[in-house]
């Protein structure tokens, strides 16, 4: 069986060579993940992990790909370790609540992902607050980028979606920025560049991927240069 995929908008966004940033179906839908080659999955505040209808005959698309009758099911694949899920609860898009607490797990998660060469599906409900918020901030720290870069990087690889993280959650991003900046000596700047652009090189990305020329980052201005 061959999935054609088309661009336009009814499947995750790949923004870098192993980081795809989706929805709610997108997740629930093993299928597409297998198609895609997802090994991992980051769920924001929305989880795609539903228990079976008791007594139910599962044959999962991972083992079985031929099979007409096989169940999509991100709680089965998970369950029999095809693909591993970081369920993250209780985090809300509703301006009160904070990303700091989950950005660093969610982002050690895809390292983690990315170093044993796998790929990884960031999702939440919609794909445009919540999971963008996490997919900027590891391309901040991934290609040693500022927010406004990560964040238009982000936004014009997510094709007909715009990604509105809200003010708290951007607010987090900017704090994130400041301790990337803080954190930088200007004596690591030469060794730090050549060590980005190796990972870059080495990610085999058709897309063209934008390497920082100075490891430190820094901070966003108000008004972005295209």
């Amino acid at each position: 069986m061959v999935l054609r995929f088309s661009l336009d908008g009814h499947f995750p966004s790949r923004i870098l060579p192993f980081v795809y940033l989706g929805n709610l179906n997108h997740a629930s839908n093993a299928l597409m993940l297998k198609a895609l080659g997802i090994t991992h999955v980051v769920s924001m505040g929305e989880s795609a992990l539903v228990p079976p209808v008791q007594n139910s005959r599962f044959i999962s698309p991972f083992s079985n790909p031929s099979q007409s009758n096989v169940v999509n099911s991100l709680w089965h694949e998970c369950a029999s370790g095809h693909i591993d899920v970081l369920d993250m609860k209780g985090v809300a898009d509703d301006g009160i609540d904070s990303i700091r607490p989950h950005i660093e797990r969610a982002m050690a998660f895809i390292e983690k992902c990315r170093q044993a060469g796998g790929k990884v599906l960031v999702h939440c409900r919609v794909g445009v607050s919540r999971s963008a918020t996490i997919v900027i901030g590891y391309v901040m720290k991934h290609l040693k980028m500022d927010l406004a870069s990560a964040y238009l990087m982000v936004r014009s690889r997510r094709l007909n979606i715009l990604i509105q993280p809200n003010l708290l959650f951007m607010w987090g991003l900017k704090r994130l920025e400041s301790d990337m900046f803080a954190n930088s000596e200007p004596g690591d700047e030469s060794d730090c560049e050549c060590k980005t652009a190796r990972s870059c090189q080495t990610q085999n990305d058709e897309l063209e991927l934008p390497v920082s020329r100075n490891c430190r980052p820094q901070p966003s201005i108000s008004v972005l240069r295209l």
